[in-house]
């Protein structure tokens, strides 16, 4: 019952883990959505400094 009981709470933990990594992938997703002006802004600098 123990063993049976441990290894639904890992399942449970592993779930949550999976959920939290979705929503943070998702919410990543949208910040960049709002913001990709700023990060075309800032990609034609990264990309000058290596040419110059």
């Amino acid at each position: 019952m123990r063993k049976n009981n441990f290894g639904e709470a890992i399942g449970t933990i592993t779930s949550f883990i999976y959920l939290i990594i979705l929503i943070a992938i998702i919410s990543f997703m949208i910040y960049n959505a709002k913001n990709e002006v700023l990060i075309f802004q800032f990609d034609p600098t990264s990309l000058n400094l290596p040419l110059k």
